[in-house]
């Protein structure tokens, strides 16, 4: 089943400035790694500043009441850093914007090792270099035409009968298209507004729903989820020692290294060495990191200051990192046992588990019971009785329009995707306008709407969109696809 793109507004998340992206201020306090996790599991990734507008735009959004920082100044963090080999600025979401709005005397790397930056509120947005373990607020971004490409036109639909997991799976598969799969936060907002708790009744005395999340047969697979990354058949390359995994106590599910290249499984929580990869097209480059951490730190370390934690394809690149392991150490690699699904196969990563969850059950639910905890995640028995969430997806083309802030003619996008359990294909077509910054560039040349094309679907891939989709241009009457934009003339009534 494949993914069709007809038309494409040119460079959207990709290319041009994040004119497009939505800023979302949060105020807890974390650290910049931290921070960048939470961005990335919730929005797109820790916000890119490109040009002054932003700037601004984020001056007349801060709520400066809500900051608290240990040190008294207004700062929160943006995703610029220097990563840990303290070489150049670099942007968290891989953004080639060489802008820079720093205090006057920063950065100073103060103290050294000052490889993160925060925008002070206190000098109108303007940024400093702080330490990155510092707690303070941070800024994430999310893009709109992310948001369309990962299933915007997906629409949510409460059911006040109560079911057991499996038959509210099966009620939504023949009245919709499946239980409901949830990608971000502002999908949880969204059920969070659409509840109607006064219909929700628990055994307990809980309000719940079913979603589609439940728990499968456990499976191995990359922290490195990009499927251009792979050949065929090297996410099944495996060398695992003699009686592994042995996955002890149902408690082992991630991948270590020893010294002689033979793989062992373990607890996530264990110490150890780690190996990262650091990926630009087809060139991979291992490193070591002599610090010992546990998995999921050195999954994040890997993230912030490389590309990730190592995958291994082969039996070459596994002698590449055998080499790199200190003797008598063993060290983490990206593989890891993973076991929540959802339903309609989707390969959403994002949980919202109410603290000390989950437990040990097969099947997932929404409270929507108290205040702190409503629209977040509890696992609990698939045959208890419960209302549940289905979702739709509109199976005819539908057209919207939306100006975003650009200033080009407006463009058609059309996306479509894949239900379950049946195939089809679903069209959408989105009225975009975008802005070039630099105004010699001939949008209509082919090598640039190629070249555009491109990073658009890499954009896309590493949104979760798999390789199924396909994109290409749709020429506008007179058989361009792009046309310039006429300022209107301005009358005496416009000057009045």
């Amino acid at each position: 089943m494949d993914t069709v793109l007809l038309l494409i507004t040119a460079g959207l998340c990709a290319v041009s400035s994040h004119a497009e992206c939505q800023y979302h201020f949060v105020y807890d306090l974390k650290t910049w790694t931290e921070a960048q996790s939470y961005c990335r599991e919730n929005y797109t990734d820790l916000a890119t500043v490109d040009n002054m507008e932003d700037v601004t735009t984020l001056n007349n959004m801060i709520d400066t009441s809500k900051l608290v920082n240990p040190n008294g100044w207004n700062g929160t963090w943006i995703g610029l850093d220097k990563g840990e080999a303290l070489s150049s600025w670099k942007w968290s979401d891989g953004s080639n914007s060489s802008f820079r709005a720093w205090i006057q005397g920063q950065p100073n790397n103060y103290g050294e090792n000052q490889r993160c930056v925060c925008a002070d509120f206190g000098y109108s947005g303007q940024w400093r270099d702080l330490h990155c373990d510092i707690r303070i607020a941070f800024i994430c971004y999310s893009t709109r035409l992310c948001a369309v490409s990962s299933h915007a036109e997906r629409q949510y639909h409460f059911v006040y009968e109560r079911k057991t997991w499996t038959e509210a799976q099966s009620y939504c598969r023949e009245n919709y298209t499946d239980l409901a799969t949830v990608d971000n936060m502002e999908d949880m907002t969204t059920l969070n507004n659409t509840a109607d708790t006064s219909k929700l009744v628990h055994p307990n005395g809980w309000r719940g729903a079913w979603i589609g999340l439940y728990r499968g047969t456990y499976s191995w697979r990359w922290s490195l989820s990009d499927t251009s990354f792979y050949k065929h058949g090297e996410t099944e390359f495996r060398r695992w020692r003699a009686g592994e995994p042995s996955n002890i106590n149902s408690a082992e599910h991630c991948t270590a290294m020893d010294e002689d290249g033979l793989w062992n499984d373990l607890l996530c929580s264990n110490s150890l060495k780690v190996v990262c990869s650091y990926v630009r097209g087809s060139d991979v480059t291992f490193i070591l990191i002599t610090k010992s951490m546990t998995w999921t730190e050195a999954q994040s370390h890997c993230r912030v200051n490389y590309t990730d934690l190592t995958s291994v394809r082969n039996m070459t690149e596994n002698q590449k990192v055998q080499e790199l392991i200190p003797a008598g150490e063993r060290v983490w690699i990206g593989l890891f046992r993973d076991s929540w699904k959802w339903s309609d196969g989707s390969t959403s990563l994002f949980k919202h588990w109410i603290p000390g969850y989950p437990y040990n059950y097969q099947c997932v639910a929404v409270a929507f019971t108290y205040s702190r905890v409503s629209g977040q995640w509890y696992d609990w028995p698939c045959a208890t009785k419960l209302q549940f969430i289905c979702y739709s997806t509109p199976t005819s083309q539908t057209t919207s329009s939306s100006t975003a802030g650009f200033s080009t003619p407006p463009h058609y996008l059309t996306t479509s995707s894949e239900t379950q359990p049946e195939s089809a294909t679903t069209k959408q077509v989105f009225r975009l306008k975008f802005q070039t910054q630099d105004s010699s560039l001939d949008l209509n040349d082919p090598a640039v709407m190629e070249d555009t094309l491109k990073k658009l679907k890499q954009k896309l891939k590493d949104q979760g969109l798999g390789d199924n989709i396909k994109l290409s241009w749709r020429k506008q009457p007179g058989g361009k696809v792009f046309h310039k934009e006429e300022k209107k003339k301005k009358t005496k009534k416009d000057e009045l």
